[in-house]
């Protein structure tokens, strides 16, 4: 062991920073991904409108996205306040968790073992490793970088609590209640945090050693015998242990209220221990070698073979076996390989949630345990070597060959992190990727015909779209989506008949719906398009664009006093979301409501400045209330931002009103 000097520690801190952000930098101008980014960001009205306290409270309530993670949502709302509805600041903000993740690791492992390079290596390894990409660039993912934060700070301060543990009692309870509120905000961060106390006891193993050890602490001498001890620290974790059992009750709820929990019909019992087994072992593999990385890993159901799954359950075997055998002198090979065992359970898919059979996500926190079993095994293994060479030049030679292999090894996983990083730059390039790197992925497929679609790619799309459903012919979402593509196409026939499958498969769906609605909008049919809306406003009652759709089917049906009340409560829901206002605009002005029906074009173009219809629409407006100067003044506006403007618009509107007063 060696005893860093504050400067050393500051000079690593600040190598674990600047190299991080070399590599991750790119990150920052990224856009949003299409999958679970527009649920949690960029159509989500919440997150869209800004923080207000009626948010604060919607945050601890909901299960939206299937989670209670209300420190997620929090920190969502605070991007949006600070940095906008861009994904500039999403990025920022993940990548700053990230590093302070990486930080606070490097000083805990240092504070518990004072061993300097050897958690700086871990710490190096663990800020760049290509499997990390995912947690960091996907916005949506940041229950991942929250969680562990505060999943650190609550090891930070156990390692705290075990310092004071011969204080007095006041001075024990608050470091361990410390402990308790800041695993019960990394649980409100990410549910996966439950397995913390069995991971606090692994610690009390190895490096704390409070296991296993001479006795130092006379009240509890009579607990000489290893297996009271163990008790003994048991005992002392069981209020962590009740509230793991509590947040995974939870988070079971929520998972299950949304649909997310596969049944064992669905997905036998037998398969989801087959994958368990080969996730366990592959991510092992993939820490080691870290290539073909997606998004997105299908589940392989009954693909997996007998074979594949018994080398696997070997391949686990044996290094089980390998690391107790050798516990009672590398007891950090223990730590390490139950840390990673312990901490991968709760999403090594027993309880199936989603359609995925792994994800590089799940890897944040495990595969510290490995990165700690490898630094100190192979800082050992030079060392043992250097003690056995006798001669002086071989044994001075020995640290530079460690240090020079561990800096390149670090940095050929940076530019591999960075490489995979790009990746992440739109929704294109990702699914594109995990098509190249995967097999009958129909989620790649889907997603990439949606990003397909909306950059004007419709024929690619429906492509697309036609080979996910030859992988799986019954998701709704895939069936909506090759829908929306058909009607860009003008085949609406068809495109009804693809929205009608989707609601077959899956009947309170909102988006179906929703598509039906504007579809039969589109062709007068107001009434039956009613009777759509209306069922996307009892699915999603707080959806804008739900009171949008209605608004607009109620104003063409003439109902407008219903038409603005689900106009104004759209606006309620999302102030910031300009069609809501522009629509309301339209509707008062049919109703002579001019004054009115100025003041929401003007808070149009407060959301949406460069709104032309709403310029045009205000020169209109402000020469129907006599307002000539102000309808000047919004033509120049118009001209400065390249729309269109007639020449003579304004003497035209001038004539027709003083035609109007004349009559």
């Amino acid at each position: 062991m060696c005893m860093a000097s504050k400067r050393d520690l500051l000079l690593i801190v600040g190598a674990l920073v600047i190299f991080t952000l070399v590599v991750f930098w790119g990150v920052h101008g990224y856009g949003f991904i299409n999958l679970d980014d527009n649920g949690y960001i960029t159509e989500n009205a919440r997150v869209q409108g800004g923080l207000t306290l009626e948010d604060i409270a919607w945050a601890f309530k909901t299960t939206d996205q299937c989670f209670w993670h209300p420190l997620v949502w929090l920190s969502y709302f605070f991007d949006r306040s600070i940095f906008g509805t861009g994904p500039v600041g999403f990025h920022v903000t993940s990548l700053f968790l990230h590093i302070l993740n990486t930080i606070l690791l490097f000083l805990l492992l240092q504070k518990m073992t004072s061993s300097t390079w050897r958690s700086a290596f871990v710490a190096f390894l663990f800020a760049v490793h290509p499997l990390h990409v995912e947690s960091v660039a996907w916005i949506s993912q940041r229950k991942d970088v929250l969680s562990t934060l505060f999943g650190l700070l609550a090891i930070y301060a156990y390692v705290r609590y075990c310092e004071v543990e011969d204080s007095p009692i006041g001075k024990r309870a608050s470091a361990y209640g410390l402990v308790v509120l800041l695993f019960i905000l990394g649980l409100m961060s990410k549910p996966m945090l439950v397995t913390l106390p069995f991971v606090l006891l692994l610690l009390d193993y190895w490096p704390l050693k409070r296991i296993g050890t001479e006795v130092h602490d006379a009240r509890k001498a009579h607990l000489f015998k290893m297996g009271k001890v163990v008790c003994w620290l048991v005992y002392e974790k069981v209020p962590l242990f009740v509230i793991s059992i509590v947040f995974s009750i939870i988070a079971y709820m929520a998972q299950r209220a949304g649909g997310a929990v596969s049944t064992t019909g669905s997905l036998p019992i037998a398969y989801r221990l087959g994958n368990a087994i080969v996730s366990c072992a592959v991510y092992v593999l993939k820490m080691l070698w870290p290539r073909n990385l997606a998004v997105y890993y299908p589940h392989p159901g009954a693909s997996l073979s007998f074979l594949q799954v018994l080398l696997a359950g070997l391949f686990i075997i044996g290094i089980s076996a390998l690391v107790f055998l050798a516990h009672s002198i590398r007891r950090y090979l223990l730590l390490g390989w139950l840390w990673y065992i312990v901490t991968l359970i709760p999403v090594i898919g027993l309880i199936q949630v989603g359609g995925h059979g792994m994800a590089d996500r799940y890897t944040y926190v495990p595969i510290i345990g490995l990165f700690i079993a490898i630094s100190w095994f192979v800082a050992d293994f030079f060392v043992c070597r250097r003690e056995r060479w006798t001669a002086a030049r071989s044994r001075k030679a020995l640290s530079p060959v460690l240090s020079l292999s561990a800096v390149i090894v670090v940095l050929s996983l940076g530019i591999c992190t960075n490489i995979q990083c790009r990746y992440w730059r739109d929704s294109i390039a990702l699914f594109k990727r995990a098509l190249a790197v995967t097999k009958n992925n129909y989620t790649a497929h889907l997603n990439l015909g949606m990003a397909l679609e909306v950059n004007n790619k419709v024929e690619q799309a429906v492509k697309h779209y036609q080979r996910a459903l030859e992988i799986e012919p019954r998701q709704w979402k895939v069936w909506n989506g090759l829908g929306i593509a058909l009607e860009r196409l003008g085949q609406d026939r068809q495109a009804m008949d693809a929205y009608k499958r989707a609601i077959e498969l899956s009947p309170n769906s909102p988006e179906p719906h929703g598509n039906i609605a504007m579809l039969l909008a589109r062709g007068g049919r107001f009434e039956e398009a009613e009777k759509h809306a209306s069922i996307v406003i009892h699915l999603c009652p707080e959806d804008t664009l739900a009171h949008n759709l209605m608004g607009k089917i109620l104003t063409d049906l003439g109902r407008f006093t219903q038409a603005e009340a689900e106009f104004r409560r759209g606006i309620q829901l999302q102030p910031e979301f300009a069609d809501n206002h522009f629509q309301l605009a339209l509707l008062l002005k049919t109703e002579g409501r001019i004054h009115e029906s100025i003041m929401e074009l003007e808070n149009t173009l407060r959301a949406e400045p460069s709104h032309p219809q709403a310029h045009l629409e205000l020169v209109h407006a402000r020469c129907q209330a006599g307002d000539y100067n102000g309808a000047r003044r919004e033509i120049e506006e118009c001209q400065r931002l390249g729309i269109e403007v007639p020449p003579d618009l304004l003497d035209r509107l001038f004539q027709q009103a003083s035609d109007v007063n004349l009559h």
